[in-house]
């Protein structure tokens, strides 16, 4: 991602369920270590797509970002697969880890420690009204332009 550029992205807004309770019952070496392998994540894809190799997360708190780059190939799909893959590999820990999230495309700024646009925002609305379980959801809108 260029530096002072928006970026139109497929972006996931994932927030991590009961974190003040894992806050509260863990150290900070357990909670440091779900992050770890949430960066060390690496999906087992079905098919290799062009995209899965170009996907990027960043973790702030409780929330973890993830986003590709909306002019890849298939990158729709391949961002859904490793979101999917990360909220099953999560709920399989021994002390299993609930998400809940949207996904949504629209412009990206990112650089070092700073990210935002529309595709954030979006992604985060999704996610803060309408998910309301476990689980990760998109309008029928950024479905259809996906599977274009």
């Amino acid at each position: 991602m260029e530096a002072n550029k928006y970026e139109n992205c497929y972006v996931a807004f994932l927030d991590i369920l009961g974190f003040k309770d894992l806050l509260e019952h863990n150290n900070m070496e357990e909670i440091r270590k779900i992050f770890e392998e949430i960066r060390e994540f690496r999906p087992n894809p079905l098919i290799e797509l062009p995209a899965h190799n170009q996907i990027k997360f960043h973790i702030m708190s409780d929330s973890i970002i993830v986003y590709v780059d909306a002019d890849i190939q298939d990158s729709f799909i391949s961002l859904t697969e490793v979101c999917y893959q990360i909220q099953i590999y999560l709920l399989r820990r021994e002390k299993p880890v609930l998400l809940r999230g949207g996904i949504a495309k629209g412009n990206l700024y990112r650089d070092k420690d700073v990210i935002f646009g529309t595709g954030l925002s979006r992604a985060y609305s999704l996610e803060n009204g309408l998910a309301s379980y476990p689980r990760i959801i998109f309008t029928g809108a950024t479905l259809n332009e996906g599977l274009e």
